[in-house]
C-alpha cells in the first residue's frame, strides 16, 4: 500500500469511528409508514400525504436527532407489517412484536384519516411512539388536523419533524429576537400579534418553522423583512429592523356620498344647486305651457273642433297617441290636426317633465352635499371627480314617451 493510500483509509476509518462514536448509546427507533385509514376508496393525494410526513419523521430518525437511531432495514409499512403478524389493530402487544422482528428499541407508526375540522375537509394525522422494554409503558401520541388544500410537502415534513422531537423529548421550538429603535412597537408573526418590544428588543418562542416577520408603531411606517425568517429548534435568530421610518402627518380625508373634504369656498355646489334649480323650473313652465295649450284645447277647450276618430270610426284620445307611428292621413279622420299637434305636445310635455325632474334633482343633491360639508375649521365638502355620474335619456317609442335618470355617485 502506497504512503496516499495508507493516508486515505486512515481518514475513512477515523470517519467511520466518529460516527460511531456520535451514535453509541443511542437506541434503536423503526418508523413504519403511516397509513390511510379513509372509509371508501383510498386516493392517491392522501397517500402522497402519507409518505410525505413519513419521509419527515424517517429524515429526523436516520440523522439520529434526539436519543434514537434509524433500525437497520426497518423501513416498512404499518399495514404490511400487521398483515404479517396478524394485527387486527395497533394493540401495543401486536406492535412490540413487529418491533422486535425489527430489531428495534421503539417502534413510531400513525395513521390518516379524512375528517371535517372548523367546517372544512382535513387530514387527521395520528403518530405514536412506543417503548418495546418498558412493560406496561403507554404508548405517546400526538395529532394534528391539516386542510387538505394547504397539505403541502414543506409544511407536512415540517409538521412531521416537530412532531418526532417532541414524541423522543427534544426541544421542539426556537427562540426570534426581534430588534427595533421604537419601545411598544407590536411584533407580527404572519399578521398576528406576538410580542412587543421593551428596551429596544422582543424575544419569541416559535415552533420549528418558517415567519412572515413584521413591525408596526404608531406615528411611524410599517416594517417587514423582506424575506420569511427560518426557526430551528433549540436555535436563536436575532434579526434587527434598525431605525422605523416615521410616517408624516396624517391627511384627515373623508368621503361622504361622492364627495371628498378639502380646502375649497364650495362654489361649485352653489353653481350646480342654482343652475340645476333654474333649469328644472324653466323646463316646468314649457311643460305646463304644453298643457294649456294643445293638449287642453283637444280635450275640452272652447275652441275644440270636434274629436278625431280612426279608419274604424273610433274616438281618439291621448292614449292613442301612438297611432302616431302610421301613416295618420290614412288612419285618422275628422279633427285630425288638433289630435296630432296635441299628441306632439304630449310627448314633449313628457320629455320636458322628465329633463325638469332630473335638473331639479341635481340641484337638490347638490344643495343637500354642499349644506352638509358646510363649515368645518374652514374646509368644505366639494364634488369631486371620482366617478359621479348623471345621465338623461329622452325616450320616445310609438307606445310611450319619456326619459330616462340615471344618478351614480
Amino acid at each position: 500500500m502506497t504512503p496516499r493510500c495508507r493516508v486515505m483509509g486512515l481518514a475513512v476509518l477515523l470517519v467511520l469511528t466518529t460516527g460511531s462514536v456520535a451514535f453509541a448509546g443511542k437506541q434503536k427507533i423503526a418508523v413504519l409508514g403511516l397509513e390511510v385509514k379513509h372509509t371508501g376508496s383510498i386516493d392517491q393525494q392522501s397517500t402522497v400525504v402519507a409518505h410525505d410526513l413519513t419521509e419527515g419523521l424517517r429524515t429526523q430518525a436516520k440523522a439520529g436527532a434526539g436519543p434514537f437511531i434509524e433500525a437497520p432495514n426497518s423501513e416498512q409499512e404499518l399495514i404490511d407489517q400487521k398483515v404479517m403478524h396478524s394485527c387486527d389493530d395497533e394493540r401495543p402487544g401486536c406492535m412490540i412484536e413487529i418491533a422486535n422482528d425489527l430489531k428495534a428499541d421503539y417502534l413510531m407508526y400513525g395513521s390518516i384519516t379524512i375528517e371535517s375540522d372548523k367546517g372544512q375537509n382535513a387530514y387527521h394525522v395520528t403518530v405514536t411512539l412506543l417503548a418495546v422494554n418498558k412493560k406496561g409503558g403507554a404508548p405517546q401520541s400526538v395529532s394534528e388536523f391539516f386542510p387538505v388544500k394547504e397539505a403541502r410537502e414543506d409544511k407536512l415534513k415540517g409538521w412531521a419533524r416537530k412532531a418526532y422531537k417532541k414524541l423522543t423529548g427534544q426541544e421542539s421550538s426556537g427562540t426570534l429576537v426581534v430588534k427595533a429603535n421604537v419601545d411598544g412597537a407590536t411584533v407580527l408573526v404572519d399578521r398576528e400579534p406576538r410580542g412587543t418590544i421593551k428596551n429596544g428588543s422582543a424575544t419569541l418562542q416559535l415552533d420549528e418553522n418558517r415567519y412572515n416577520i413584521a413591525i408596526e408603531a404608531e406615528g411611524y411606517k410599517r416594517y417587514e423583512f423582506s424575506d420569511p425568517i427560518t426557526i430551528r429548534a433549540g436555535d436563536t435568530t436575532t434579526k434587527d429592523a434598525g431605525e422605523l421610518e416615521k410616517r408624516g402627518p396624517d391627511v384627515d380625508i373623508h368621503e361622504v356620498s361622492g364627495t371628498v373634504t378639502h380646502e375649497s369656498s364650495g362654489n361649485g355646489k352653489k353653481i350646480a344647486t342654482i343652475a340645476g334649480l333654474g333649469v328644472g323650473v324653466a323646463l316646468g313652465v314649457v311643460a305646463t305651457v304644453e298643457y294649456i295649450g294643445p293638449i287642453r284645447d283637444y280635450s275640452g277647450d272652447a275652441n275644440h273642433e270636434g274629436p278625431a276618430f280612426d279608419k274604424d270610426g273610433k274616438e281618439l284620445d291621448g292614449g292613442d297617441c301612438g297611432l302616431l307611428s302610421l301613416n295618420t292621413g290614412a288612419a285618422v279622420t275628422g279633427n285630425a290636426g288638433a289630435w296630432i299637434t296635441a299628441c306632439k305636445a304630449r310627448r314633449r310635455q313628457a320629455v320636458e317633465i322628465t329633463l325638469a325632474s332630473a335638473a331639479g334633482a341635481i340641484g337638490i343633491v347638490s344643495g343637500i352635499l354642499w349644506l352638509r360639508g358646510g363649515k368645518n375649521g374652514g374646509e368644505h365638502a366639494s364634488t369631486a371627480s371620482k366617478g359621479g355620474k348623471i345621465a338623461v335619456t329622452p325616450v320616445v317609442t310609438p307606445s310611450l314617451t319619456g326619459a330616462t335618470l340615471q344618478i351614480e355617485w
